[in-house]
């Protein structure tokens, strides 16, 4: 089996980024993208050029060099200018600029052509992102998407995940296979969302963290519930899990400089866990089902689960 090292985590992880954000609100802004890239990275961005146009019906104009292009342009210049040449005689003609979203794409983090023609772009006042699998000596200062993946196919699949997101975030949602439309379209749906159908979530406290002391001094000071790593595991290969803790609020006062979701980020890396994590929230998110040592199951009637409350003992008065 191929390497995906938890895709989904990763793909998580991006979307929460505030390079993300700032992304969104520049390809929502621009009207027309110029992805820059070489290699097998043209082939994927040949694609998303046609299907972004297509699906925005024009309202975005997507365009990418092609195989020819590089063939003879690489002949008249050197590898680090070529994308450059390409790109001026498309651009520096127009009166603004300003709605012209480059973006630049690199697998390997180490593409001095792309460094070349983002830096360029953005010094004649152009929009410009730069996504990669490792960080970039980004000195112009674009939003920086970093996938951390390892692989150049990883790398190619995130990158048409990430581009459909941005088609989505900015109001078109790229659409489902013919075959598998509900032919009854004008029926409610049963779920709101298909997260309800796909997520989990899992309280952090007392459930994956031990927390034997309580809140004690606002760090993520305990071990692991025994259990919880192979259970993680396993739930990760059905669902995507959602750690929902009230140590993610943002009313909640930085720990040690570092805010609760970054201190539980690194309490799940340190117990080797965070793999099977896509994302930390303090939000109850949308779910199958949730995992939380609080939690009281509502299923039949009020009365019910009054009496259950009553059995666990909520009604009694609590000692000071």
């Amino acid at each position: 089996m191929i390497d995906v090292e938890n895709i989904n985590h990763c793909f998580s992880k991006i979307i929460q980024t505030e390079d993300w954000r700032k992304l969104e609100e520049v390809f929502s802004y621009c009207d027309e993208i110029f992805f820059c890239c070489h290699g097998g990275n043209m082939a994927i961005v040949r694609h998303l050029a046609a299907d972004i146009t297509r699906l925005t019906a024009g309202k975005k104009v997507v365009y990418t060099p092609d195989v020819d292009t590089v063939a003879v342009w690489h002949g008249d210049f050197d590898y680090t200018s070529w994308l450059v040449n390409w790109l001026r005689p498309r651009i520096e003609k127009r009166k603004s600029l300003d709605k012209i979203l480059i973006v630049g794409l690199s697998s390997s983090g180490a593409s001095p052509d792309v460094d070349e023609v983002v830096s360029w772009a953005h010094s004649k006042g152009c929009k410009t992102t730069y996504l990669s699998s490792q960080p970039v000596d980004n000195k112009w200062g674009s939003p920086e998407i970093v996938t951390s993946v390892s692989y150049y196919y990883e790398s190619e699949v995130m990158t048409m995940l990430l581009a459909y997101q941005l088609l989505r975030s900015s109001g078109t949602s790229p659409p489902r296979i013919k075959t598998l439309i509900d032919k009854k379209q004008d029926m409610p749906r049963l779920h709101s969302f298909d997260d309800e159908i796909r997520q989990i979530g899992v309280d952090f406290d007392k459930v994956v963290h031990k927390c034997a002391k309580g809140y004690y001094d606002g760090t993520v000071y305990d071990e692991m519930m025994p259990g919880a790593a192979e259970a993680l595991q396993k739930l990760s290969e059905m669902y995507t899990v959602i750690v929902y803790t009230c140590k993610a609020r943002s009313d909640r006062g930085l720990v040690n400089g570092k805010t609760g979701t970054a201190l539980v980020w690194k309490w799940l890396e340190e117990n080797n866990i965070s793999q099977y994590v896509s994302k930390v929230t303090s939000e109850k998110p949308r779910a199958k089902f949730y995992i939380d040592d609080k939690a009281v199951r509502f299923e039949n009637s009020w009365e019910e689960t009054m009496t259950k409350l009553e059995k666990l003992g909520y009604f009694e008065q609590e000692e000071k």
